[in-house]
């Protein structure tokens, strides 16, 4: 018999009688594929991309410390340097002696926590410069005798460079990028060794010529940034090659600095005719030449590269 619910609604009729006579008081299991569903855990939260908004934020945060950091540095650099500049000035003043001694023993102090300083990659040139400084003034203050004129002009000059050098927006790797090219020019193997060993202090190995023509040969080859030049050679003198180094197409302004065992008035007036730009006399410093070396190049560098504008702090806020 047709009851008159199935007659009414025959469709929604024959949806209850396919679940058969279950009892309402019955508990309805789980279809397989809803139990499936309920038993599947729940997917864990994808981790934020290192390119989202936090990373971003991060990223700026860190370069605004960095940026602090380095304005902290050249605040206390330029009082470091003042000091220095001070008690440099006080040593040619005073006599040799325990004085003098005390002095420079200050003196290389105060340069050794400069140097301290200098520990991120945007000082490197700084750090580099400073701790060829704070070695030669060590060697000074150890041994007093090394105090020469020579000595002093270099010093002097590194000191110099470094006010202008403890400035934000000069380029941080300047004295190594591009690595530099350096040629010692000596007769003499054990002075072309002592060259490149002091030079190897600060940089790569440099290249080598027995005389005047060898060294014409790889200047027309290769440009240099500094040229170390013995004077009395076989052949062509120090003087001649010099001229002829700054006639040639690579390297007319090569800076050249003279390395002879004459250090008179006199050898310095050629030195500078011949377009020589410093003169260090023989027996001479390793550390003294590196130093030399460094602070050309980086004064000549300088020369070449506009100086970038500072990034304020304060702007990034």
């Amino acid at each position: 018999m047709i009851s008159a619910f199935q007659k009414a609604c025959p469709s929604l009729a024959g949806l209850f009688s396919s679940k058969g006579n279950t009892s309402p008081t019955e508990k309805k299991q789980p279809e397989p594929k809803q139990a499936a569903s309920a038993a599947k855990p729940e997917p864990e939260p994808a981790a934020a991309p290192a390119w989202g908004p936090g990373a971003s934020t991060a990223a700026e945060r860190a370069e605004l410390e960095a940026q602090r950091a380095l304005n902290h540095f050249f605040e206390v650099a330029a009082e470091r340097v003042s000091e220095i500049r001070k008690l440099f000035a006080q040593v040619s003043g005073v006599p040799a002696g325990e004085a003098q001694k005390a002095i420079l023993g200050k003196l290389c102090c105060q340069v050794r926590v400069l140097w301290g300083l200098c520990d991120k990659p945007a000082l490197h040139t700084v750090g580099k410069i400073t701790k060829a400084l704070e070695r030669l003034l060590k060697q000074i203050s150890e041994q007093p005798s090394c105090l020469t004129p020579s000595t002093l002009r270099t010093t002097a000059s590194s000191i110099v460079l470094l006010e202008t050098l403890c400035k934000p927006g000069l380029q941080p790797d300047l004295a190594s990028n591009p690595p530099p090219r350096f040629l010692t020019i000596d007769d003499d193997p054990v002075c072309r060794l002592a060259v490149s060993s002091a030079l190897e202090q600060a940089f790569s190995t440099p290249d080598h010529a027995e005389h005047g023509e060898g060294a014409l040969a790889l200047v027309e080859k290769q440009p240099y940034d500094l040229i170390f030049l013995d004077v009395e050679m076989p052949g062509m003198n120090g003087f001649e090659v010099c001229a002829e180094i700054h006639r040639t197409t690579l390297n007319p302004t090569t800076p050249v600095v003279f390395v002879t065992i004459h250090s008179d008035f006199d050898s310095r007036a050629k030195a500078s005719e011949a377009s020589g730009c410093d003169l260090i006399a023989k027996p001479f410093l390793s550390s003294e030449l590196a130093l030399k070396a460094l602070t050309i190049l980086i004064r000549r560098r300088l020369q070449s590269q506009p100086a970038q504008t500072p990034v304020s702090t304060s702007a990034k806020r």
